[in-house]
């Protein structure tokens, strides 16, 4: 097996050699610019503009779980499921922390960086392993001209952000750099935080490169320790570099590393108590060819070799490799009838045993106005190091652990009736060898991971969008959720599934100041609480370069745990200026 995986690294070598070398002779190379995977296949595309917890919020099926302030730790979760089973992309390549999923978010680059976001909304291959509900892609901006974008947010509880990008284009040749500041006091004891960021990018020609860095800090109250009120701390630093090239029309080699560190202290009033400090690592190459045959044929190819590394005082030192192979096609038949078709192997950690990870998503288009698509995907996700080897006072790990997997068939459907667009969806989901962190008793000290039968998730998503007039526009969203389990027990994470949300949202231009007011509910399989959030916004362009906005979030200061024994933040008020020439 040794000798197979140097055979491979010798490969990619060789590719990557052969890349500099027609470089190198000034071979001509023809890009094809609007080429791009993931907005061919991914069922939607969210525009972002300033915040992401809000925008995925809205979005039907997703559920975001801030503990608290979102730019401390986000968890998302997509139909049920835990934010484990979420994958995590950033312009393709996976970002989920191989340390714990709570880390997913932790991205080196500023709010102005975000061009927009895929999004997937059920389980898919369609980027390889780890996506067993859906997958978040964040795609970057590109150099494309001269730009100075100015962004700048003040509110409740001295919270403050700032960022700026500028950005610069001469010939062949673009670069970027953004920075952003962050801090605030807290809404709650021990929720303060100081956070710094860095990017840097730079294309010439074929060639494009990223560099990010992100520092903060964050008061952890009871973010692991649920209703120990203990005020612990976190130091955390994230970086991010990234090489790509398009040697020829459609392929593309890259290869990139990430590091995260922490520094987590139980209690801050006694550090010398009880701290954890984790480095870990993740590079690796990629290997993508997007062959387009014909308007009806289209298959892409993608190899990713990834190292994941970490060395800890609590977990030990660790290491794990995966190589996976990817073959996605998608064909048209009739003009109106499309299949999306992904393989996925995966081999990981050098054993001799490789998974096989199909998924399938057929589109029927009755006319402009209505079609049809069904989808089958079986995929897995394999235990991080923290589920494998972490102890302290309240939880263990289990180095015995086994990938959890899952099988989802769905059906969905897209109407558009006059100003009217109604999309909805049904799905059936059968997880099991579920990893969850569990009790048999609520007494018990300790939380013991372990693979747990098997969960069924059934559920829908239903949204309504509707133009009443030019200058009034609607949007509501529903998810409803059902679960069954084979075993009964104390989840601290995995089953804090949504069972309703209902979203709504009103947009009014009025004299070209947009008003927008939205609604959200939401509550949980197994809880009797519920969340009544009301957010308003008011946004006027001043001109072409200048924006402001005044925000309040949770206007009726609705008390509300997304985490039980975590208070989530109350009435927020802010103001925001936004510039860009």
């Amino acid at each position: 097996m040794k000798h197979l995986q140097f055979l491979k690294n010798k490969f990619l070598l060789f590719l990557f050699l052969f890349y500099f070398t027609n470089l190198i002779a000034q071979i001509e190379v023809v890009v094809n610019a609007e080429n791009d995977f993931l907005d061919k296949y991914s069922t939607q595309i969210i525009f972002l503009s300033d915040d992401l917890k809000d925008k995925m919020n809205l979005v039907e099926g997703f559920n975001v779980i801030c503990k608290g302030f979102p730019l401390t730790q986000v968890d998302v979760s997509v139909n049920g499921g835990s934010f484990e089973q979420t994958g995590i992309f950033i312009d393709n390549v996976k970002f989920n922390d191989p340390q714990t999923g709570h880390y997913n978010l932790d991205v080196p680059f500023t709010v102005l960086d975000i061009e927009k976001i895929n999004y997937i909304n059920r389980g898919t291959t369609l980027l390889g392993d780890g996506a067993l509900n859906g997958l978040l892609n964040i795609k970057l901006k590109e150099t494309k001209d001269n730009k100075f974008e100015f962004l700048s947010e003040y509110g409740t509880y001295n919270t403050l952000t700032t960022a700026i990008r500028l950005s610069r284009k001469i010939e062949d040749v673009g670069f970027s750099i953004s920075t952003e500041k962050s801090f605030s006091d807290g809404y709650h004891y021990d929720t303060d935080f100081d956070k710094q960021t860095l990017f840097l990018t730079g294309n010439y020609k074929i060639i494009k490169g990223q560099i990010g860095y992100d520092e903060k800090k964050y008061g952890a109250y009871d973010y692991y320790t649920p209703y120990k009120n203990l005020p612990s701390y976190e130091y955390v630093i994230t970086r991010y570099g990234k090489i790509e090239a398009e040697v020829i029309d459609g392929l593309k080699l890259a290869s990139y590393i990430r590091t995260h560190s922490d520094r987590f202290t139980l209690n801050r009033d006694f550090p010398s108590y009880y701290q954890n400090q984790h480095l870990n690592m993740i590079y690796g190459g990629i290997l993508n060819y997007d062959l387009y045959i014909d308007p009806y044929k289209n298959i892409f190819l993608k190899y990713d070799f990834v190292r994941e590394e970490i060395n800890s005082n609590r977990l030990g030192k660790h290491h794990k490799v995966k190589n996976s192979l990817l073959i996605n096609g998608v064909f048209n038949f009739f003009e109106n009838l499309n299949a999306d078709i992904s393989i996925s192997f995966q081999n990981y950690n050098l054993s001799n045993f490789y998974d096989l990870l199909p998924s399938m998503n057929i589109i029927y288009n009755i006319n402009d106005n209505l079609s049809f698509n069904t989808y089958y995907s079986y995929s897995i996700r394999y235990p991080n190091f923290t589920e494998l080897y972490y102890s302290d006072p309240y939880n263990n790990g289990n180095d015995q652990l086994f990938a959890e997997k899952s099988n989802e068939i769905g059906i969905s459907g897209d109407f558009k009736i006059f100003a009217a667009s109604i999309n909805s969806n049904i799905f059936y989901k059968n997880t099991f060898d579920l990893i969850d962190w569990s009790k048999e008793n609520i007494s018990d000290t300790k939380w013991q991971i372990k693979n747990i039968g098997k969960v069924v998730t059934s559920g829908c998503n239903l949204k309504i969008g509707y133009a009443i007039f030019d200058f009034l526009k609607i949007i509501a969203s529903y998810s409803y959720l059902n679960l069954y389990r084979s075993e009964e027990y104390t989840s601290k994470y995995g089953l804090f599934y949504l069972k309703n949300k209902l979203s709504l949202i009103s947009e009014i231009n009025i004299f070209e100041i947009i008003f927008t007011g939205e609604y959200i509910f939401k509550n949980y399989i197994e809880r009797y609480d519920s969340a009544n959030i009301i957010n308003l916004k008011i946004e006027k362009n001043i001109n072409e370069h200048l924006k402001l906005s005044a925000n309040i979030d949770n206007l009726l200061n609705y008390y509300f745990e997304e985490i039980k024994g975590i208070p989530a933040p109350g009435r927020i008020i802010s103001g925001m200026v936004k510039l860009e020439f």
